[in-house]
């Protein structure tokens, strides 16, 4: 799947902040939350100054796998905005239909589980976020509500609550509910959960936590990720805007781990100090973002955080250049290329990979990238198209059907 690197408003009601597709976040360095003073903070050090011309996949990656995503008939996938494996399962959030496709790991379709759009009972308006938890439950978040459905597409229960929250996971343990606010001061509550960007609440919508300060100057400035809630080996992390420390959640407790540093590329803190100058409307921050940040071409977007057992991998970026970030958790290196990789292991279609497991990234290929990808390597390098590499590829192409769904890339990480 490609994103587009532009700007789409969208507003909502009452005092909802624009968000924007842009599916990047900003970076500063003024919010660290220390819960647990003896916390460890490692330190990720870029220059850009020197970023390769190439990033090849086969440095990173020992091999990639395929799974062609088959669905009833005329009943194609939308647009996937996030991918979810559970186990021997992976669910696929699709925006466009407003449902989540579930599948076995072998690509079996098992069902699609729509979530009805509305203000009645088990229905949800401006769907934000989705979570498939171990169980076999999806959670849809929406405004002011949760609703959850089992596989079978059965309503079990919703949860109405009144303050805004845009992207959320659930904790088994505790049987809450965290929220990520993004950045929305949450005024209205005029309680001591106000202006804090995680939120915790459980199954009767009541706030039992609230955690991560918002800094001065960066309230209602938000932008949407597929995912500001990564996970890696059990370790629960969150991804905040216009914050360049990424946080651990263990429970109540939030801890800095990792602080991104960019540089002369970094925002300075003081910069937020100039929000004052500027209008203080919720829906009126572009001009700040745009004199104060976009000018100095500072690294202001975060676009995925991706924890392996080996790398790090982020992709970031400012207004005009987006880069591809791996950190080799053994030998603390960084290596730092352009927003797209390139492809060296079958010569196939590259996406912005963007999410993880313990040991491989996972993507999407729309099926009409494909099927031009390899047109162009057909009609200008018709050697390359004869690899034997590309035979995987070919073979999913002449197998695709009317539907032509997007096809899951696993990409797995060399040990």
């Amino acid at each position: 799947m490609e994103i587009e690197a532009g700007f789409n408003y969208s507003k909502m009601k009452h005092f909802l902040p624009i968000l924007i597709v842009l599916l990047f976040i900003s970076c500063s360095n003024g919010d660290i939350d220390i819960q647990d003073p003896h916390q460890e903070i490692k330190t990720i050090q870029m220059n850009f100054d020197s970023v390769v011309d190439t990033l090849y996949m086969s440095d990173y990656f020992s091999d990639l796998e395929y799974q062609q995503l088959r669905t009833p008939e005329n009943r194609p996938i939308g647009r996937v905005r996030k991918i979810m494996p559970q186990g021997e399962r992976i669910a696929f959030f699709d925006e466009a239909r407003k449902s989540v496709w579930v599948f076995s790991k072998e690509g079996n379709y098992i069902n699609e589980v729509e979530i009805p759009q509305g203000r009645g009972p088990g229905e949800i308006e401006n769907m934000t976020d989705v979570i498939f938890t171990d169980d076999g439950l999806i959670h849809a978040l929406g405004t002011f509500k949760v609703v959850v459905y089992n596989l079978e597409g059965n309503f079990i229960r919703e949860i109405d609550f009144n303050f805004w929250v845009f992207k959320f996971i659930y904790d088994e343990e505790s049987d809450n509910y965290i929220g990520y606010a993004s950045n929305s001061s949450n005024r209205e509550l005029n309680n001591e959960h106000s202006k804090h960007n995680l939120i915790y609440f459980d199954l009767d919508g009541e706030i039992t936590e609230s955690r991560l300060p918002i800094m001065h100057g960066k309230h209602h400035i938000a932008f949407t990720i597929p995912n500001n809630f990564p996970v890696y080996n059990s370790e629960q992390y969150i991804v905040s805007h216009l914050t360049d420390t990424l946080y651990s959640i263990d429970g109540t407790s939030v801890n800095p781990e990792y602080f991104l540093d960019y540089g002369e590329n970094s925002i300075p803190d003081y910069t937020f100090d100039q929000r004052d100058n500027y209008s203080n409307v919720y829906h009126e921050w572009l001009d700040f973002m745009n004199e104060e940040i976009h000018s100095e071409d500072y690294m202001s977007y975060l676009n995925f955080f991706n924890k392996t057992d080996r790398f790090i991998h982020l992709r970031i970026g400012s207004r005009e250049n987006q880069y591809n970030v791996f950190y080799d958790k053994q030998n603390k290196e960084v290596q730092i290329g352009p927003g797209r990789m390139t492809n060296d292991i079958d010569f196939g279609y590259v996406p912005f990979i963007y999410e993880s497991t313990d040991e491989a990234l996972y993507t999407v290929i729309e099926g009409n990238d494909l099927l031009r990808h390899l047109t162009h390597i057909y009609e200008n390098d018709a050697e390359k198209y004869r690899d034997p590499r590309m035979e995987r590829l070919r073979e999913l192409a002449h197998s695709m059907d009317e539907n032509r769904n997007p096809i899951l890339q696993k990409a797995i990480f060399k040990k």
